[in-house]
């Protein structure tokens, strides 16, 4: 007896959504396949029954306000109602195929099969369902899309960071862990600005985040909620009140001066290869003020000269894919040459990690006086300044030397490849002594020398 069996294949576990396949047996030996036009979730998928699962009320639903409880049963219900429909498709489609078996008087084969399965999906064309998202399916396919490729950088052909990936992976735990302390579902809809301010107080006071913490996850939530209002999954203007801010506070950062550059350039780090490597490529970072992303794949093949006859580093930037033209400094080169052209590999995380060791052993230990805001409270804490270099610090360094140096910022910006200057003032450093002794183009010795002179 002929049989019709539906089934999915997925190689890759981080897919959650995929293309039904069906096989038409008539005996062993006579088995043929089509792929289908109806996309299923593969968690909601019960092979057994050959149909999708219908959603049910969490173990925990009495737990929940009766007010809860009744949202709860309306989005099951309208779940469900998607489920059933697409349910009801698959048992037409079989029906379809058995008829097409008993009317045929061709050959059979899989060619036969797809045609037969194209052809009922084209008569019930505008009857096909789509996939229902909510807002956290939503985000989890979001999330996927990034890490595949579907969805790319803005005005860009090439896939967003493994940061960035990360990120919105952040993001959404979060979410999932405010939906549970809260006992409540979020849905598009729901992102109002009561949310919002409940929200940002759970990452604040809960989760005792800082304010820029906050703050970047406000930002990945209204790109999430743009990105589906486009697909028109929603008609939710919440997001574009101009209180629904992602607000970011200036943060106490440290930067390297171009003595101490020189110090960990100079330091005799061969009875520690690792440290070695890593002082290494902080320094490219020092002198070329890039991301640890850019900074990191620097290369001899990047090197160029310019008209002008001087020696250049081309390098298009990997978050903003702006090109930039940074000097080569004499130290980078010698680095480039010292690993024949290529820097070595490593891990953001081991920069971190080593580069405050290595900052320890140069001696920069001083107590430095760091100001965070955490939980709504604004706390100064002393830190030594090892403790506080990081792989950012690099392009800090470049940016704050070149402003002491008396670079105007659109000279920095040009090589540091911001958008702005309001936002390349962010990355400055100096301390009240140094913007003072700065802005001193000697105005008061002027003055003093004309009340001498007057006296």
């Amino acid at each position: 007896m002929a049989t019709l069996r539906l089934f999915f294949r997925s190689s890759n576990k981080k897919v959650k959504h995929v293309n039904l396949r069906a096989r038409f047996s008539i005996d062993r030996d006579s088995q043929f396949y089509a792929t289908l036009q109806t996309v299923v979730n593969i968690e909601k998928w019960d092979k057994d029954n050959q149909r999708l699962k219908l959603e049910s009320k969490p173990k925990d639903f009495r737990s929940y306000s009766i007010e809860v409880q009744n949202d709860i049963i309306d989005k099951i219900n309208i779940a469900n109602e998607k489920l059933i429909e697409t349910n009801d498709l698959l048992s037409n489609l079989s029906d379809y195929v058995t008829t097409s078996y008993n009317n045929h008087t061709g050959e059979f084969g899989s060619d036969w099969l797809q045609k037969v399965t194209d052809s009922f999906y084209s008569s019930l064309k505008p009857a096909i369902p789509q996939i229902t998202y909510t807002l956290n399916t939503f985000i989890s396919s979001y999330i996927n899309d990034l890490e595949t490729g579907k969805r790319l950088k803005k005005r860009s052909n090439r896939k967003v960071s493994e940061g960035t990936i990360k990120s919105y992976k952040g993001f959404h735990s979060q979410l999932k862990n405010y939906q549970e302390t809260r006992k409540v579902i979020v849905d598009f809809d729901d992102i109002t600005m009561d949310f919002y301010r409940d929200f940002t107080n759970y990452l604040l006071f809960d989760r005792k985040y800082s304010a820029n913490t906050v703050g970047r996850m406000i930002k990945v939530l209204k790109t999430v909620m743009y990105a589906a209002k486009d697909m028109k999954l929603h008609n939710n203007r919440e997001i574009e009140n101009k209180d629904f801010a992602a607000n970011y506070e200036d943060v106490d950062n440290v930067y390297l001066s171009d003595e101490r550059v020189n110090i960990l350039y100079n330091m005799n780090l061969s009875d520690n290869i690792a440290w070695e490597k890593v002082r290494d490529i902080f320094i490219v970072g020092c002198l070329t003020g890039q991301r640890v992303s850019d900074y990191k794949r620097i290369n001899s093949r990047m090197i160029v000269t310019l008209s002008n006859g001087l020696e250049y580093i081309e390098l298009k930037q990997e978050k903003t894919d702006k090109t930039v033209y940074i000097p080569l400094d004499w130290r980078v080169k010698t680095i480039l040459d010292k690993y024949n052209g290529e820097l070595p590999k490593t891990y953001d995380q081991k920069i971190n990690d080593y580069i405050k060791k290595i900052c320890e052993k140069a001696g920069f230990t001083e107590l430095v006086d760091i100001t965070q805001n955490k939980a709504g409270m604004e706390a100064t804490t002393p830190k030594r300044f090892c403790d506080l270099v990081k792989t950012h610090t690099a392009r800090r360094s470049l940016c704050t030397n070149m402003q002491k140096a008396g670079c105007k910022l659109s000279d920095i910006i040009a090589i540091s490849g911001h958008e702005s200057e309001e936002q390349l003032k962010t990355y400055l450093k100096l301390n009240n002594k140094e913007k003072a002794m700065l802005a001193d183009s000697g105005y008061f010795q002027r003055v003093e020398m004309k009340i001498k002179a007057a006296n």
